[in-house]
């Protein structure tokens, strides 16, 4: 939506075409690791299906774990700042047009995106959960006892980590969520 009548100084101008910008670069910086997540996950499953060596599928399921936990956690800060992008840029468009006609032009659910606990970010860390547990059970199924009862704490805290950090870092889109009762 296009503000109506814009920022009078070119200070705020210049601000609100920054926050625009960001907002276009979070949106897109995402779908850019969803896609390298692909990438990698392919090569990965590729080199595994040759990997002859308990050896060999170690190394190739930690590279997993850690690609997967790097990607996780950039999905996560880019939407946290995306989320905070596109706040201000409300901010700006609501003071350009006025409150009362924001709150009138965004009254149309079908006008303007909403962001609910069913949802394309949400799905995307089932995605990063799923690929962490695939190659964390991968993992464990090559290790002796020992070996498999410590790297399964140790790698459990980390995968324990990430849902906490996700959750904590979520919470203002999911308050939001739960306030209205929007699912999806």
């Amino acid at each position: 939506m296009k503000p109506q009548n814009p920022p009078e100084s070119t200070f705020e101008v210049e601000i609100y075409k920054q926050t625009c910008e960001n907002c276009r670069f979070y949106g897109d910086m995402r779908f850019k690791q969803l896609t390298l997540f692909g990438v990698i996950y392919g090569l990965l499953l590729n080199v595994l299906k040759d990997a002859n060596t308990p050896g060999k599928v170690l190394t190739i399921c930690s590279i997993g774990m850690i690609a997967t936990t790097v990607l996780w956690i950039m999905e996560v800060r880019s939407f946290v700042h995306w989320l905070r992008a596109a706040s201000l840029k409300e901010m700006f468009e609501g003071r350009a047009i006025g409150e009362a006609q924001l709150e009138k032009a965004t009254s149309n659910k079908d006008a303007v995106p909403k962001w609910t606990l069913v949802n394309a970010s949400n799905a995307v860390l089932l995605l990063y959960l799923i690929s962490y547990l695939f190659w964390y059970v991968l993992f464990l199924g090559q290790l002796s006892d020992f070996a498999r009862i410590s790297s399964a704490v140790i790698f459990g805290l980390g995968c324990l980590f990430l849902l906490v950090f996700s959750v904590i870092e979520y919470q203002p889109a999911f308050r939001h969520a739960r306030s209205k009762w929007e699912w999806w």
